[in-house]
């Protein structure tokens, strides 16, 4: 190559890389090196650079009256005198790099490649490592045997299937999902971003750029109940009396839930206010689910509903309904009205959060 077209390699690579003229330089020199210098007759082989002409590249030998390393020194009377040049008692002995063997130019691109690949691989760590614990964004990619990789733009990132049992049915390939960066993990010379939408602080960070009064804590998230990848409950209170947190939450005309549910999709959102007594934090939890009874008895409450919103309450195979009851630490046993008339001869007694008109409405 002519000097100016190696000025122009250097400098396209180096720009497209991000890095400078003059670690690209190191690095050509480090990949010839190395490939030149595992040949039989090269090893242990010192070489010498020059950039001011294209690339040349010579052999270097000391010249000696007798020699110990034949890689290393040479004598006068040798034949490669006549075809290099001596400064300074060394042969400087030129080597023809337009005429490589074939195997030695593909290692020396192959070794090129490898080290603006790791290059590449420490500024995405030190990119990435800065946002942990952030929300990010990046288009599914591929889904492997542990993970899915998502493409982030300037890196890939690496999401653990077994997060979301439903992957397959509820994603598609190359759509954009938002996760949070738990970890830059540094794996040798490769750097792995984790990223995760089960941790509960995914859906923190979710609700705080969506919702100002979350993040100023005017709003507070007592807990947040959670069936990865299908529900969350977000269990919120409001300090300040005059403010609903509820309907702050979801935002008028429902635009704070709205942008938040493209954040977490396809994992749904429901808003439920915190009340100390238990009884009536179970109320909100099912919530629109109403209760014809509710009756204590130690650890466990047996529910009386209407029988038409039972598969509503039993829904996601009664995973809800038993996370509630985990929460709550009772043992919750659901009866449709129907049921329980038939097991006992007696009247119900109506104590749940129907309203009169609707358990009368029932009872007809």
């Amino acid at each position: 190559m002519t000097d100016s077209s190696i000025r122009q390699f250097i400098q396209k690579l180096a720009q497209r890389e991000g890095i400078t003229d003059q670690r690209i330089r190191e690095i050509i020199i480090s990949a010839f090196r190395d490939s030149y210098c595992q040949g039989e007759n090269s090893h242990d082989a010192n070489l010498h650079f020059e950039f001011n002409n294209g690339l040349l590249v010579y052999r270097t030998y000391q010249i000696v009256e007798k020699i110990n390393n034949p890689n290393r020194e040479i004598t006068l009377d040798n034949e490669l005198i006549k075809a290099g040049k001596i400064k300074d008692n060394v042969l400087f002995c030129p080597v023809d790099t337009k005429n490589l063997p074939f195997s030695l130019s593909q290692n020396i691109r192959k070794k090129i490649e490898e080290d603006l690949g790791k290059i590449q691989q420490r500024k995405e760590y030190e990119t990435y490592a800065t946002l942990q614990g952030q929300l990010i964004s990046g288009k599914l990619q591929s889904i492997e045997d542990d993970y899915c990789l998502i493409n982030l733009g300037k890196g890939i990132g690496y999401w653990e299937k077994k997060e979301q049992p439903l992957i397959e049915e509820k994603v598609r390939l190359g759509q954009r999902l938002t996760f949070l960066l738990k970890e830059v993990r540094q794996e040798g010379d490769e750097s792995r971003v984790i990223l995760t939408r089960q941790d509960d602080l995914f859906f923190r960070k979710a609700l705080e750029l969506e919702i100002p009064e979350i993040k100023n804590k005017v709003i507070i998230i007592r807990d947040i109940l959670r069936l990865p990848g299908l529900i969350s409950k977000i269990i919120v209170e409001s300090k300040n009396p005059h403010l609903n947190a509820v309907g702050t939450c979801i935002g008028k005309d429902a635009s704070r839930i709205r942008s938040i549910l493209q954040i977490t999709y396809p994992e749904r959102i429901e808003i439920v206010s915190w009340r100390e007594n238990k009884t009536e934090l179970f109320f909100n939890l099912i919530s629109p689910v109403k209760t014809v009874s509710l009756v204590e008895k130690g650890n466990d409450w047996e529910v009386i509903i209407p029988s038409s919103r039972m598969s509503l309450i039993l829904a996601e195979g009664g995973k809800i309904i038993e996370a509630i009851g985990n929460y709550l630490k009772k043992n919750i046993h659901l009866y449709t009205l129907e049921e329980r008339e038939k097991e006992e001869s007696q009247v119900i007694i109506w104590n749940g959060n129907l309203t009169f008109d609707e358990y009368q409405k029932l009872r007809q």
